[in-house]
């Protein structure tokens, strides 16, 4: 493979990356999503660096990671709760908004801040 192909295969780092550690996701929960069967970490390491998926891969990837999320809420935040899709998550898919604000912004925050105690 020549060095103009490779380059053309490496996107640089991902949103998907950056979600993970907005929403306190590890490889390994993506890994070990049971609905999800045969995603590896050598294949959550290449989505999250810029490895071009295929849109099998891209969905995979998709589809584990709303899960752990999902996993995560409570029946209320779960009513709240965007979605992601590939054009999210990928800056080389099909529909991939730059300028794209995550509507979960706010859940996210509720999620990572620690729960103050009532007096």
């Amino acid at each position: 493979m020549s060095e103009t192909e490779t380059n053309n295969l490496e996107k640089g780092r991902q949103p998907i990356a950056d979600l993970m550690e907005q929403w306190q996701v590890a490889t390994k929960d993506i890994v070990t999503v049971e609905e999800i069967p045969q995603i590896t970490y050598k294949q959550v390491k290449r989505a999250t660096e810029g490895r071009v998926l295929t849109l099998r891969m891209m969905m995979k990837m998709t589809q584990a990671l709303n899960i752990v999320i999902w996993k995560r809420l409570d029946q209320e935040q779960r009513e709240t709760y965007f979605e992601y899709g590939w054009k999210h998550l990928f800056t080389y898919a099909k529909g991939y908004d730059a300028g794209f604000v995550d509507p979960n912004a706010q859940l996210i925050e509720e999620i990572n801040s620690p729960d103050d105690e009532e007096e």
